[in-house]
């Protein structure tokens, strides 16, 4: 496999004309129509880097101490498709990503989400194996309701804080790696010399 990323300035240059010269005719070189749909190399960086960005934000997670029961840990997977005219990459993973990144602001109205804050806390309860102090007229479910409720309503009077391990990884820094590289690729494997 040639090598992307050791090639001359002055190349790059003419490649990148040429690339231009190919984006304003309609994606066609010559009489061939420029096409990266199904294009394994391409594939390969992209699930390279994509790769490389899980890699740090497990890392983060982990240094953050933002790890309970590892399921957000084990759901961070690439999702990498190459299109017609480019490639798709998502980086997949459960839904509250989004409140362990930024955190949680003070719940501000009596909308209720579903599963409520209160219902999802009771599961992490029972998942972390907390230890609840029970009362002889009170059962184990009743005492994770009643913690869950406890904290619930701590969460929704304050927040949380945030725990970045998303917003440190995705940055300008790494989408231009990864658009230099696949740039390259572009430029040296498709385009004529």
């Amino acid at each position: 496999m040639p090598d992307y990323f050791q090639i001359s300035n002055s190349e790059i240059e003419s490649r990148q004309k040429a690339l231009t010269d190919l984006i304003a005719s309609g994606g066609q070189i010559g009489s061939t129509q420029f096409t990266t749909e199904g294009d394994s190399q391409l594939q390969q960086i992209l699930l390279g880097w994509s790769n490389s960005v899980i890699a740090q934000m497990r890392n983060n997670l982990a240094r953050q101490k933002a790890v309970a029961s590892g399921n957000l840990l084990q759901s961070i997977a690439p999702d990498v498709k190459t299109l017609r005219t480019g490639g798709n990459v998502k980086i997949m993973m459960l839904d509250y990503w989004e409140w362990v990144d930024q955190g949680r602001p003070a719940t501000k109205s009596n909308t209720k989400g579903n599963p409520t804050l209160q219902q999802s806390l009771e599961e992490w309860i029972r998942m972390k194996g907390i230890q609840v102090r029970t009362s002889p007229n009170q059962n184990y479910q009743k005492a994770v309701k009643s913690l869950a409720y406890v904290i619930a309503r701590k969460i929704h009077r304050e927040g949380f804080k945030e725990r970045p391990f998303v917003t440190p990884v995705i940055n300008d820094r790494n989408l231009a790696q990864l658009g230099e590289a696949v740039g390259r690729y572009i430029s040296i494997a498709v385009l004529p010399k």
